[in-house]
């Protein structure tokens, strides 16, 4: 059986690489998602969001919160009607290994996070 390397990340790198994780999956979202269709983030997306699920549930729910913002923010249409439903329901695409227990507290969690900063303004996910 092959060992998994094990590294510590600065939290600057790691604070680099999450946004970049972000952008690259805003980016294909926008390219990519239609209406209708399971919004999936890409594996890369689903690898580093498990991960930091079980290390960071937190940062994990600001991060699949972030992604949604962002898309429904883009000038394009039809990206200014995705919901973190779209990303939900794609996110099973993605994150193998994923419990269904995890996938529940996963709901629940971004649900909580995205109904507390509506304050914030409308294109808060729904």
């Amino acid at each position: 059986m092959t060992q998994k390397q094990v590294y510590e990340v600065p939290e600057q790198v790691l604070s680099a690489m999450l946004i970049g994780v972000e952008t690259d999956t805003v980016q294909s979202l926008v390219d990519n998602w239609k209406p209708g269709k399971a919004a999936h983030p890409g594996d890369p997306f689903g690898r580093v969001f498990l991960w930091l699920w079980r290390t960071d549930s937190h940062r994990a729910v600001t991060l699949f919160n972030d992604v949604v913002r962002r898309v429904r923010r883009t000038k394009q249409s039809p990206a200014r009607e995705f919901t973190s439903d779209d990303l939900l329901h794609g996110l099973s695409f993605a994150t193998q290994g994923m419990t269904d227990s995890e996938a529940q507290m996963v709901s629940d969690q971004v649900r909580a996070d995205a109904a507390a900063r509506l304050s914030e303004g409308p294109e808060w996910p729904r």
